[in-house]
């Protein structure tokens, strides 16, 4: 509406404003935020009192008055602020060029800025940091270095969407590595750095990747429960067979770490992976040794997936998980058995202490457990 136009209480507040704005220091544009300068500086301060100087100087000249008002000439810039933007990190690496004279200390530098791509996944910056192109060649190995390099900061950060622009990628990154492969397969395990990279893979990547002839195997399993969820690891138990007894600790033992551990143990035991006693007893071994790092909120709804009509059709196997409660001195495992799964009688009582005293376990500890047979109810 044109001011003119305006009611005449509306233009006096709007001529107060003007006048009130003349007399207050402005960001130098004073077009796209038209804002004082100090306004804009607190504004800056909920972001914290330094660490990102040259996030927001670098943006444009109304944020470096702002940003040097608030931070006084604290050039302090946080490694995480520095790779918020294209124009932020190139604007560092200038910085470093001109202002930094050891070479020690340019690398380290660099290197902190690479690991930070691939910690907060971002594919947008591969090119500043020298990862300007995937493509492999027979005679360009520094290329296909740079590439598999590529591939394996991927897995170790679960770099989702730098790795999908990867397999994507119009060179036909992925096929390339193969074809590699096939005519240098001493020279790379390519086919074991792709499969790593489940960890850096959601579902429908997998499914890409398997089109292309990567091969999975138990070790993918392992490496995408690094993942924050569990759909990779659902989709790559519909694939691989697992078949590798040197396999079975890391994957019982990551599915149980995983902050997502009950639901891995239910897609595990959806697979029968449980079905072999062997594989039954190393998950209850792990669960009660206390040599890993195991966290659960409730152990409850973990016992009861794996031992619910588990324990009453062998003896043999019902004193197997017993002792090995007594092993481990897990008490309040034992208890549970005897409330939930099966009765722990007379006889087995009598077994178990005596099991126990044949171990020499320690006085305190066989006491602890006649305390608590005794008082099984």
């Amino acid at each position: 509406m044109d001011e003119q136009n305006l009611p005449e209480s509306k233009r006096q507040r709007l001529a107060v404003s003007k006048n009130e704005a003349k007399d207050t220091h402005k960001i130098s544009s004073g077009g796209v935020l038209a804002l004082p300068a100090n306004v804009l500086s607190n504004c800056f301060s909920f972001l914290g009192p330094s660490g990102h100087y040259y996030f927001l100087a670098s943006v444009c000249k109304d944020f470096k008055v702002a940003v040097d008002e608030l931070y006084q000439g604290n050039y302090n810039t946080s490694i995480e602020s520095i790779i918020t933007s294209m124009s932020t990190i190139r604007h560092v690496f200038e910085v470093i060029e001109s202002d930094v004279e050891s070479n020690v200390v340019k690398e380290r530098i660099y290197d902190m800025m690479k690991e930070a791509v691939y910690k907060y996944d971002r594919p947008d910056l591969l090119e500043v940091i020298g990862v300007d192109k995937y493509t492999l060649s027979m005679d360009n190995f520094f290329a296909i270095e740079n590439t598999l390099d590529a591939i394996e900061a991927a897995t170790v950060y679960n770099s989702t969407e730098i790795m999908r622009s990867i397999i994507t990628h119009e060179e036909g990154v992925i096929d390339n590595c193969l074809d590699c492969m096939k005519k240098i397969p001493d020279w790379y395990d390519f086919n074991g750095i792709l499969s790593k990279s489940s960890a850096a893979c959601d579902a429908h990547m997998i499914s890409q990747l398997v089109e292309k002839g990567v091969e999975f195997d138990g070790i993918s399993i392992v490496y995408s429960l690094t993942r924050r969820d569990i759909e990779t690891f659902k989709c790559l138990l519909d694939i691989v067979q697992i078949e590798q007894d040197v396999m079975r600790l890391p994957i019982i033992l990551n599915a149980l770490q995983h902050e997502m551990h009950l639901d891995a143990m239910k897609c595990l035991k959806g697979k029968k992976y449980f079905e072999k006693k062997e594989n039954l007893l190393l998950a209850i071994w792990i669960i009660c040794s206390k040599d890993f790092d195991l966290h659960f909120a409730c152990l409850d709804p973990i016992l009861k997936l794996l031992l619910e009509d588990r324990l009453d059709k062998s003896v043999d196997f019902f004193l197997q998980v017993l002792c090995c409660c007594i092993v481990h001195e897990r008490m309040d495992i034992l208890s549970y058995i005897h409330e939930n799964c099966r009765c722990i009688d007379t006889g087995i009582s009598r077994f178990l202490t005596h099991f126990a005293e044949k171990r020499n376990m320690n006085i305190p500890s066989v006491t602890n457990l006649r305390r608590t047979l005794s008082n099984l109810p």
